[in-house]
């Protein structure tokens, strides 16, 4: 006969970021709770990079995370993982005590019309060449005007075709 046993760490709730887009370099802020009051409480940026923050007696956590220069842009996770206490422990009575959080958070500028970026953060080599330059980078921004203007030309050549069956 077999035998099997299985553990689940809880992970319920999230670890507050701010801001969600930083540059490499950068520090963000972070907030969490449910960890057991006073505990040792690890901190790490996509599992590496770890520190220890301590909890508060309520077993909240507040804290301020440097991300480390050279992190490559795209989305990282923040997590903290550390002992819950034991109403924790009801709620997920096959919970190995441990209570682990996560938050994201975005490295580097965005190329989404109306998102934050970070100068001097570009992952594209044009962008980087052109504030080398003291020029603005590309953005796309063009285009919109390129199909806001064709868009008005289509839509007076069809009322003037319009115009000219009736007659």
């Amino acid at each position: 006969m077999f035998a099997a046993t299985t553990a689940f760490a809880a992970s319920q709730g999230a670890l507050s970021v701010k801001p969600g887009i930083v540059g490499s370099n950068s520090t963000v802020a972070a907030q969490g709770a449910g960890f057991s009051p006073n505990a040792d409480v690890v901190v790490s940026l996509d599992g590496s990079n770890s520190k220890t923050v301590k909890a508060n007696s309520s077993g909240s956590i507040s804290f301020s995370y440097a991300i480390p220069s050279g992190t490559k842009a795209g989305i990282h996770t923040l997590s903290a993982q550390g002992p819950t206490d034991s109403n924790q422990q009801q709620v997920e009575p096959y919970s190995t005590g441990t209570l682990s959080l996560l938050g994201t958070v975005q490295v580097g500028e965005t190329a989404f019309l109306g998102e934050q970026t970070t100068p001097g953060q570009s992952g594209n080599a044009a962008a980087s060449a052109a504030e080398k330059r003291g020029e603005l980078p590309f953005t796309g921004g063009t285009i919109l005007w390129v199909l806001l203007i064709t868009g008005l030309a289509l839509t007076t050549t069809g009322f003037g075709v319009k115009a000219l069956k009736k007659n």
